[in-house]
């Protein structure tokens, strides 16, 4: 199993649109193969700091399955447009 840690910062005054964007973006990713849950987590005393923590069956089902699929087409146009410095991704083993 393999934990996806994403850093993600969103302009205070966005947060509001962009949870409502995650909560429609959000199936995209539970619906894939090999993905075991996701829980976005906001940071204590930062607004607008995010973690996002996703479970993979392995590496291969999010960077081989979910990055070459059309949902995640879907979750990038929804999401992406908020990012002004792309969140940072780190994999670890569970």
């Amino acid at each position: 199993m393999i934990l996806e840690h994403v850093l993600i910062e969103i302009d205070p005054a966005r947060v509001p649109a962009y949870l409502a964007a995650f909560k429609r973006a959000l199936p995209q990713v539970l619906c894939q193969d090999g993905c075991h849950g996701a829980r976005l987590l906001p940071k204590v005393g930062a607004e607008g700091e995010f973690v996002l923590l996703i479970e993979w069956t392995s590496l291969a089902h999010h960077t081989e399955g979910f990055r070459n699929s059309d949902e995640y087409k879907t979750w990038s146009a929804l999401l992406h447009p908020f990012y002004d410095t792309f969140p940072t991704v780190d994999y670890y083993e569970l």
